[in-house]
């Protein structure tokens, strides 16, 4: 069953996103990141928990304070404010993988 994970940080770099990224991409996530600080993952397999989520923003993150929301597959509703257009729309990935 597919899993659906938020995962707020209070804090970070570049370099910190690039190895929370790095970790993402090998688990074969998919992945939204259009605000700073907030990552929204998708687990396709099912195999994730979010446990291991959290333990890995807390090492890719040099323990920053983070939290990590996982969302049942047939619950939960989103809203938002950004950019909307054909050239540069924050909500296409969300509507596209975020069922």
């Amino acid at each position: 069953m597919k899993k659906r994970y938020i995962v707020c940080v209070n804090n970070s770099t570049e370099q910190q996103d690039q190895t929370f990224l790095n970790y993402i991409r090998e688990q074969g996530f998919g992945w939204w990141h259009y605000l700073n600080n907030i990552w929204l993952l998708t687990d396709s397999s099912g195999k994730s928990s979010i446990k291991e989520i959290r333990d890995h923003a807390k090492v890719s993150f040099d323990d920053e304070y983070n939290m990590v929301f996982q969302l049942n597959e047939t619950e939960g509703t989103w809203s938002g404010f950004g950019p909307n257009s054909e050239t540069r729309n924050m909500f296409t990935w969300i509507k596209k993988n975020w069922k």
